[in-house]
């Protein structure tokens, strides 16, 4: 039984390691993660991005030693609220796009049936969600966790989305 136990483990660190350094590598290139880590090796496998999501992974392992009722705590208190406002990212973008495409006449290529009322329902369910989280004294640690890093996020992809508006833009002569 330890064999498979360790085996599935290995199995998911390796599938944790793989998505992690594509998804570095992909951000890298649209411009939102460092140049660097779109080195590729000759087998076609991105290795800086292998190398800096594999130290990422070994830091979390240091910090969960070194804290362990600390690191993986704060971890699981913000992965639900975190996936909420996700959800409710897509929900709005979803209600915004979807009027705007019928109003411009154009048929969205995925017809979600009940729209927008049902998009309205399940925005106002996730706010209410969110609400009852924060009032919640058994929930408001990790409501509040959610909240640093939703804004943390945001803040980073503006000043990454100004930096390339600003690099982009055309030099004015005088």
């Amino acid at each position: 039984m330890d064999i498979v136990i360790l085996t599935a483990a290995a199995s998911c660190l390796n599938s944790a390691l793989y998505t992690a350094s594509r998804m570095l590598f992909s951000l890298s290139e649209r411009h939102d993660a460092p140049q660097a880590v779109r080195k590729i090796a000759r087998n076609g496998a991105p290795w800086v991005a292998v190398v800096a999501s594999t130290a990422v992974g070994f830091l979390a392992v240091v910090g969960n030693y070194l804290l362990p009722e600390k690191i993986f705590g704060y971890l699981l208190a913000t992965s639900g609220a975190v996936a909420l406002f996700v959800y409710l990212a897509i929900a709005a973008s979803q209600f915004v796009l979807g009027r705007r495409m019928r109003a411009e006449g154009e048929r969205p290529p995925v017809r979600m049936w009940l729209f927008p009322h049902l998009t309205v329902v399940v925005i106002v369910a996730i706010v209410a969600i969110l609400v009852l989280m924060a009032f919640d004294p058994d929930q408001q640690q990790s409501f509040g966790l959610s909240v640093v890093s939703a804004v943390v996020i945001v803040a980073l992809g503006v000043f990454v989305h100004r930096r390339h508006a600003h690099a982009e833009e055309p030099a004015t002569t005088t």
